[in-house]
């Protein structure tokens, strides 16, 4: 038994030597020549006891790394949602600002004009006639009445300037709602003139966002970005108004000239209108 718990190998001999060896050095006098042999008997040692050590160290600094990744990722989360809100409250803050700006402009426009201009709210759309016809929130109590021209402030190309322009007349008509027909329905004409030469003209609907300008002559000088104004013919539309810009001449076999209107205002955004009346 006692062979086979004891067995003469290298590694026995070596751990009996280094005990023996740390014995005698306790025992020994403290002299510097001690003081080496222990530090040197600590060094050789040292790395057996510093591996657990260094585990459970290793260990905590690990926990601690992931509780510090599961609170900054729910910083993260919470630094979201603050800044969706913010978005959120700056885009309310533009999109009022920019309708104080067209409520501002209608009103200029209002007291400018010799007209009594009746300001209206877009109500709603035709589905099927997206770009033909729109509703507006006045009606007969509120002084609107059938054919009044209908006119609109709109964004223009400079980043803060604003364009009026006609959109269209009113078609029908009921106490507290109307519908205006817009000038890019295929019904609706308005007598224009080119101001830069005086040429007269009628600009027609074509469906969809297109107008035309028809029945200029043959020989009259057009040019691409002229400006596009109510004539005053008619008795529908007072002289004077904004309808839009010349874009492109298209060939005709016809004794007249066309060219082709973009209106002065987008007429899919519109939201705020002015129902114009001659002042009694």
């Amino acid at each position: 038994m006692s062979q086979q718990f004891f067995r003469p190998t290298r590694g026995n001999f070596l751990c009996l030597f280094l005990l023996a060896f740390s014995f005698l050095l306790m025992t020994l006098r403290w002299t510097p020549t001690v003081r080496s042999f222990r530090a040197l008997l600590f060094y050789c040692l040292s790395p057996a006891y510093e591996v657990p050590f260094a585990v459970e160290k290793g260990g905590t600094n690990l926990a601690s790394r992931i509780q510090e990744l599961i609170q900054t990722h729910q910083e993260n989360q919470n630094l979201k949602e603050r800044i969706k809100e913010v978005s959120a409250l700056e885009s309310q803050w533009r999109e009022t600002q920019a309708e104080n700006e067209r409520l501002r402009k209608l009103l200029e426009l209002r007291s400018a004009l010799p007209f009594r201009l009746t300001p209206a709210l877009v109500a709603g759309r035709d589905a099927q006639s997206w770009t033909h016809s729109i509703l507006i929130d006045r009606g007969t109590e509120n002084g609107v009445r059938l054919q009044s021209p209908v006119l609109a402030v709109g964004k223009g190309n400079g980043e803060n300037s604003f364009l009026s322009g006609v959109i269209g007349r009113v078609l029908e008509c009921g106490p507290h709602l109307s519908k205006v027909l817009l000038i890019t329905d295929p019904l609706s004409s308005v007598a224009v003139t080119l101001p830069r030469t005086g040429e007269q003209g009628l600009a027609q609907g074509q469906g969809g966002l297109s107008v035309t300008v028809d029945y200029l002559d043959r020989s009259a000088e057009v040019l691409v970005g002229e400006e596009v104004r109510t004539s005053g013919l008619g008795g529908v539309f007072p002289a004077g108004l904004a309808v839009g810009k010349i874009t492109k001449i298209v060939p005709s076999t016809s004794e007249f000239k066309r060219a082709i209107l973009q209106p002065s205002v987008s007429l899919t955004e519109l939201r705020e209108v002015l129902v114009l009346e001659k002042s009694p």
